[in-house]
């Protein structure tokens, strides 16, 4: 069980030994994900390995160009925080390091009050929640540990759904887009979030894209539960799913 569990953590090792779609049955058995231990974010890193190798096997993929009106831009702010777009795809800057950093301590208290509610609850105390909120703490004093990689690798997950709300043009009126884009320049992701799940909802097209994106932006800001439900979605509303 040991040489499963190290497999499962190094993603490859996995698939080697059971796999593609032998791997991904036996991971999706409740039973199994108790038995090597898993919670939410453990489990939401492999799904995220497996996802970026079955985009790796596909023969083609699609991309798009997004909008190419001339050239990229970077969408400096105003004076009431809005990002100011001439034209081209936005490239998101995002919040400073003292408000990325003061944002990961307003989780942390979050997350320890959480806690601390659940050790009072004594003999009707739920062993799975706290787990996962240690885990989520754990997550959370990393990123305090090292804020300026953290906030670059929040503009990254920023950035991603800024260039995939181009692609659901379809579905999303540009003032939508824009209005998006701008809370996404002041780290705000709530608007953008629920544009993905309008899309999510309606385009058979575009629903693992979208997911996905959930995923990465709930993840994110530690919300282990939502992100694992969608990065599920994401790989099993993919065309032509191997899993």
């Amino acid at each position: 069980m040991v040489g499963v569990g190290f497999a499962v953590l190094t993603g490859a090792g996995w698939w080697s030994l059971y796999g593609w779609e032998g791997g991904w049955e036996w991971l999706k058995d409740e039973d199994n994900q108790r038995t090597i231990g898993f919670i939410a974010a453990g489990y939401t890193g492999l799904v995220k390995v497996v996802w970026e190798i079955y985009k790796f096997k596909k023969e083609t993929k699609s991309s798009s160009p997004g909008i190419q009106a001339g050239g990229n831009i970077t969408a400096e702010t105003s004076g009431n925080g809005h990002a100011i777009v001439a034209g081209g795809p936005v490239i998101i800057t995002g919040i400073s390091l003292a408000e990325h950093e003061a944002s990961l301590k307003r989780r942390e208290q979050e997350i320890r009050t959480e806690l601390q509610s659940e050790y009072t609850q004594g003999r009707n105390v739920d062993q799975k929640r706290i787990r996962l909120l240690e885990e989520k703490l754990a997550d959370v004093e990393s990123r305090l540990s090292n804020p300026e990689l953290s906030r670059e690798q929040t503009i990254q997950v920023l950035q991603a759904s800024s260039d995939k709300l181009s692609e659901f043009a379809d579905y999303l009126s540009p003032e939508q887009i824009r209005q998006a884009r701008n809370d996404l320049q002041k780290g705000n992701t709530s608007r953008t979030e629920a544009l993905l799940v309008e899309v999510f909802s309606r385009s058979r097209k575009h629903a693992a894209d979208a997911a996905w994106q959930l995923a990465e932006l709930t993840h994110n800001r530690i919300d282990y539960d939502t992100a694992w439900h969608y990065y599920r979605e994401a790989v099993r509303l993919q065309p032509d799913n191997p899993f």
